[in-house]
């Protein structure tokens, strides 16, 4: 006896497809073999050898096992299932296995063998999306702790000195979207200082040694969000001065943004007005901080 136990369905699929055609071949598919017996494999194996010498055995995922049994008596092959339900205690005697006639019958078998095959191939797609999905979500989670929690190597009195020091305002923006980020900086740039960042990786180092002040805070960055973010700058500077950019501009959105000390919210798409009249703001109001 040949037995096979690796790939073993897709083994004995090729096998069922180069049948000779004989009417002698047989198959018999055991369904009901008890997993939780280790002893249970071997034992099946001992016995069908003794019916079946000359015959391949194959091992299938899932507990699955099939005979092919060349020049074998149906009345053979339906011996050796009764003698298997006996020995595991399988009722009624004939519900532990069945008897295909390759001769007509190997198109379903072939079917059924097809549908496991399919069926496991799923399943092992989807485990490996759920693996890739729980190694992204780690990633994730580290991205997201080594960016809030990144030493900024500034207190907030020494960003405040920097900012008072200064005669010139300096802007600062966040924001991922690279077509908003170029409206930005294109509109402000001519006119004022202004350090742009495609992403929150070393946002709170990058404000400390900046001190700006204004910043405009994108709400939707990967990584983090932009409510996460300005939670950890205001904690860093009290005063800072953050202006929230979104697209999505609902009230609870604006609300949240708020209470955690945003001074102001632009909806995309921007306006040079709208952007110059938080910029204009916050200029008047550090002269008379100043003064």
């Amino acid at each position: 006896m040949i037995i096979i136990d690796t790939q073993a369905a897709e083994k004995l699929v090729e096998a069922l497809k180069s049948l000779p055609g004989s009417d002698d071949e047989r198959a018999i598919l055991f369904r009901r073999i008890p997993q939780d017996d280790p002893e249970s494999r071997p034992r099946l194996i001992t016995h069908m050898q003794r019916h079946f010498p000359d015959s391949e055995l194959y091992i299938c995922d899932g507990g699955d096992i099939v005979l092919m049994a060349h020049r074998a008596p149906f009345r053979e092959c339906k011996k050796a299932i009764y003698e298997a339900a006996v020995m595991f205690g399988a009722q009624p005697l004939d519900s532990i296995g069945n008897i295909y006639d390759l001769s007509m019958e190997a198109g379903a078998l072939l079917t059924l063998l097809e549908e496991k095959i399919e069926t496991r191939r799923k399943a092992e797609e989807a485990a490996l999306a759920r693996r890739s999905q729980e190694q992204s979500a780690a990633q994730a989670a580290h991205r997201r702790k080594h960016i809030l929690e990144q030493d900024a190597y500034r207190s907030a009195g020494q960003i405040a000195a920097q900012r008072n020091l200064r005669r010139e305002p300096s802007l600062m923006i966040i924001e991922d979207d690279a077509f908003s980020r170029r409206l930005v900086e294109n509109v402000l740039a001519k006119e004022y200082r202004l350090t742009g960042l495609e992403s929150a990786e070393n946002a709170l180092f990058t404000y400390a040694r900046l001190a700006p002040d204004l910043l405009f805070l994108d709400i939707n960055l990967p990584d983090v969000t932009g409510h996460e973010l300005l939670g950890k700058i205001m904690a860093l500077d009290p005063d800072a001065y953050v202006v929230m950019l979104s697209g999505n501009s609902d009230r609870e959105n604006v609300m949240q943004a708020m209470r955690l000390g945003a001074k102001g919210f632009v909806a995309k798409p921007f306006t040079r007005e709208k952007l110059f009249q938080y910029i204009e703001r916050r200029v008047a109001l550090r002269k008379e901080t100043v003064c």
